[in-house]
């Protein structure tokens, strides 16, 4: 987790055109996932890996972010497979 550098603060704030990133901080979560295949050339092994490495990301996220949501955070993540934010 890392505080959100403003220059980035403000392409979140295009993506989240309902929320007011400006007017509190912003903390990022960077969450990563060792594959076995190379992701860089296509291969039905690649792709099948690739679909549930999604599924966990998206698992994960939406668990992470109900957790913050709990607490009484605002949370979001982005959806890998559209590039928009999921909730």
């Amino acid at each position: 987790a890392f505080d959100c550098p403003q220059l980035l603060k403000k392409d979140f704030a295009d993506l989240f055109p309902g929320r007011d990133l400006s007017a509190s901080p912003l903390t990022l979560l960077t969450l990563t996932q060792r594959t076995e295949n190379d992701m860089m050339a296509w291969s039905p092994a690649m792709e099948a890996e690739r679909e549930a490495l999604t599924q966990a990301f998206v698992e994960a996220a939406r668990d992470i972010c109900n957790a913050l949501t709990d607490a009484h955070y605002w949370a979001d993540f982005i959806d890998p497979s559209s590039g928009r934010p999921y909730m």
